[in-house]
């Protein structure tokens, strides 16, 4: 059985107003990672997704006020964080001896929180809905979904003279009818 110390665990850090902010516009995840000079391996998941619809930005969010970094790195690297614009705390207590010990959540629980915030995201499509498209290329037209790929859906679009396979985010699509199977 592999050691538990080993499995992949992430720092919880509490959010200034700034930092809530700029989840809400979507660069949260550059601004941690220039401020605690993470390298493109470190992840980061900021627990709300923001996109385009329907000319407007439309933010989820799963659990305001937090982020999460992949552990791993010096302690020393996520403390240097606080009180930066963006993190007004690492998540941590102290240990008898004194020392701060940071508190982690474990992989399978950022796991869960990452499907719950794509269920919240795509919504009810399922393979044989009919769906509008209601953004990109293909705004405007209808569509049967004919497989799913994680935030996808693969649709048969038909037009006049030209029937067209293509491959759309799920968030730009509105379920026209429930599934006709």
């Amino acid at each position: 059985m592999a050691d538990r110390r080993d499995a992949k665990t992430w720092v919880i850090l509490e959010l200034t107003k700034t930092g809530e902010q700029k989840a809400e516009d979507g660069s949260l995840e550059a601004s941690l990672r220039r401020i605690l000079s993470l390298s493109k391996d470190t992840d980061v998941f900021v627990p709300s997704s923001t996109y385009s619809k329907g000319g407007r930005t439309v933010t989820i969010h799963l659990m305001e006020g937090y982020a999460f970094v992949s552990s791993g790195l010096n302690e020393t690297t996520y403390f240097k964080g606080e009180q930066t614009p963006d993190i007004k705390r690492v998540m941590s207590s102290a240990s008898p001896s004194g020392m701060r010990v940071i508190h982690t959540l474990t992989d399978r629980e950022v796991s869960k929180m990452r499907d719950q915030l794509r269920s919240l995201v795509i919504g009810d499509v399922e393979i044989g809905s009919l769906v509008a498209v209601t953004d990109g290329m293909y705004k405007g037209l209808d569509g049967r979904v004919l497989d799913l790929e994680r935030d996808y859906a693969i649709l048969r679009i038909e037009m006049r003279s030209l029937a067209v396979i293509t491959k759309i985010p799920q968030i730009f699509l509105e379920v026209d009818v429930p599934n006709a199977g």
